[in-house]
């Protein structure tokens, strides 16, 4: 897979931690609010049924969509919210493990239809990674990692690899670390300012707010102890403190601890 996608995530650089999700909006919905102002009784306006209707074709685009350019150029707010909001679960949301699983395997077949259909072959090697976001454009962080982790044994290597690779890219720009097309690095703002700490600590709290699903494995178990240790260690670094107060070392006992802990609650949910 050769796509010129410059990743700055975790996986792809230690100091690549933090997570930007509380500031931007990730749902739409279209309700009425009522106005409390004392002026709300001087004017009516009457909304036709046709511009009622018309409103509701406005697309929403999230902000991070730009970083997920898709080869058809529909928005992919799914892949964009897991950057900003890992706890969304616009397509997962309500649903078990393997029904996420055979949902995602059939959205999947659909977009590859797509392809088929407008007379187009899926291209790994696309301009951009377009096709990828493309394919994937549907799935929320939760459905990456489960068609990444693949227990069910329903995706390819390759299908795999490339729900990886998004979900690198969103932790990349939660970061505040830039992460995705070479061609959008100039529109990207790290909202951190490039204050290291700050962006460790933000990408523990980005940690928290995944998936159930995710939070079980070695790999998130990795992550949250590379953080906190790095986070720790940055904090206490210009301090001189005695080795038996040496906060890493306790840092890194309770996460083994807990660690052990939860890989039994695992095995007794399987």
């Amino acid at each position: 897979m050769n796509v010129s996608i410059k990743n700055t995530s975790l996986a792809a650089n230690e100091k690549g931690l933090t997570a930007y999700f509380g500031s931007l909006s990730t749902t739409v919905e279209g309700k009425k609010s009522e106005s409390t102002s004392k002026f709300s009784t001087l004017d009516t306006v009457d909304i036709s049924a046709t511009a009622v209707e018309m409103s509701k074709t406005i697309e929403y685009t999230h902000p991070y969509a730009k970083y997920f350019p898709t080869s058809s150029n529909t928005p992919a707010n799914n892949l964009a919210i897991g950057a900003t909001n890992p706890s969304s679960e616009p397509f997962s949301g309500g649903k078990s493990s393997e029904e996420v699983a055979a949902d995602a395997r059939e959205e999947l077949d659909a977009q590859y239809k797509n392809f088929q259909k407008n007379n187009k072959v899926f291209n790994e090697n696309s301009f951009e990674g377009r096709d990828w976001y493309e394919l994937f454009q549907k799935l929320d962080r939760r459905a990456l990692y489960i068609v990444k982790s693949d227990k069910t044994g329903l995706f390819s290597k390759d299908e795999r690899d490339m729900a990886d690779s998004i979900m690198g890219q969103q932790q990349g720009l939660a970061m505040g670390l830039y992460s995705g097309p070479t061609s959008m690095e100039k529109t990207f703002v790290d909202p951190f300012g490039g204050n290291y700490a700050k962006q460790l600590e933000a990408h523990m709290e980005y940690l928290k707010n995944v998936s159930p699903d995710e939070k079980v494995s070695g790999e998130w178990m990795r992550d949250m102890m590379t953080s906190e240790i790095l986070y720790i260690t940055e904090k206490y670094k210009k301090k001189d403190k005695p080795e038996e107060e040496d906060p890493i070392i306790k840092l890194i006992k309770k996460l083994i601890e807990e660690e052990r802990l939860n890989e039994k609650a695992a095995k007794k949910r399987d």
